[in-house]
């Protein structure tokens, strides 16, 4: 075997194969040469020796065109088999990758579900630490963490007054310094109109010490409702109410509600009015835009003819008198500002 046949089996195969075609070629051309030089004493040609020749020629050509078949099927089948198998491996790697990311989001999701519950744990003692102290810090610090997690308006919630007047709860900070918070405290009416009745609540000072100087304020205006709307307990746990609601949708999912948009006011136990509208407290999950709340005439009355409002109705018609007087106000004025605004 030549140097090439070693370096190349199958130049060599080829090769050998070769050598019995050629054979074949010439033991048929040794019989049509013997056949036509072959003549018995009658004159007839012979056929029997160039009629073997013929057969044995054939018999090797049609040898080695199977043999080549086989050959090159072989070498199919090779090849789908080494294709298979890399498959086969790729496969193997993917299923590796899917379990190894598989596993590293059961690790993200186990640092993940701490981190939220945590955060929780941090809010709800925060929230604790109002409704315990109702200080000053402790109100500053709920609504600064609402403002982070987009829960409240950046105007501030505002709950209801006994008398139907809203105080608006805005922080604000002394000349922009974040470490010198202040909370602006003001009336306005349900629609949002500013009655320029205003507070500024300070670290170290209480929250009665600030109703008296809004009571001081409406009186000066001769719009003193009466000692009895000044709860300021009743008024700081509806802060509170509020805010931690708007703070725990944002939180978590709360699987059978939306999150709530950035809250105004928890106007009853089944709406809130939002920045993005009206929006259900309860299931099922639904909200109302101001556009449909203001363009909508028909909403309304089809609103009315659902199962689940049906049987607290008079709570959806407070909710969207409310809100739609108070999304036509804003869209036909300025927006609330701060004294620091001004």
């Amino acid at each position: 075997m030549s140097e090439h046949d070693r370096h190349d089996p199958a130049g060599s195969r080829t090769y050998w194969l070769g050598v019995p075609a050629v054979i074949g070629l010439l033991v048929i051309a040794v019989g049509w040469a013997v056949q036509g030089n072959t003549i018995d004493i009658h004159g007839a040609a012979h056929t029997f020796l160039p009629g073997l020749l013929a057969n044995i020629g054939t018999a090797l050509l049609l040898g080695v065109f199977f043999l080549l078949i086989q050959r090159s099927l072989s070498a199919q089948i090779r090849q789908v088999d080494a294709t298979t198998q890399s498959v086969e491996q790729q496969v193997r790697d993917v299923r590796q990758e899917v379990a190894d990311t598989v596993s590293r989001l059961d690790d993200l999701t186990g640092e993940t579900a701490e981190l939220l519950q945590a955060t929780r744990d941090t809010d709800t003692a925060i929230a604790d630490a109002v409704e315990q102290t109702a200080s000053f810090d402790a109100v500053a610090q709920l609504l600064r963490r609402g403002r982070e997690l987009g829960a409240i308006s950046s105007y501030g919630p505002r709950v209801a007054m006994p008398h139907g007047e809203r105080l608006r709860f805005r922080q604000v900070y002394e000349d922009g310094d974040e470490s010198r918070p202040m909370i602006w405290v003001a009336q306005e009416s349900p629609s949002g109109v500013d009655r320029e009745i205003r507070a500024i609540w300070s670290a170290g000072e209480g929250f009665p010490a600030v109703m008296v100087g809004l009571a001081e304020e409406m009186k000066k205006r001769n719009a003193y409702p009466g000692d009895s709307v000044f709860d300021s307990t009743g008024l700081l746990r509806r802060l509170i109410e509020t805010v931690s609601l708007g703070i725990g949708s944002r939180e978590h999912a709360r699987g059978d509600m939306q999150n709530l948009g950035p809250i105004i006011e928890i106007i009853n136990p089944e709406w809130a009015l939002t920045e993005d509208g009206l929006e259900h407290l309860s299931k099922p999950p639904y909200a109302l835009r101001p556009n449909q709340l203001l363009e909508d005439e028909f909403l309304r009355e089809s609103m009315l003819q659902k199962n689940w409002i049906k049987a607290r109705s008079n709570l959806f018609e407070d909710a969207w008198e409310l809100a739609g007087d108070y999304f036509k106000r804003r869209k036909k004025s300025r927006p609330l500002v701060s004294p620091g605004d001004e």
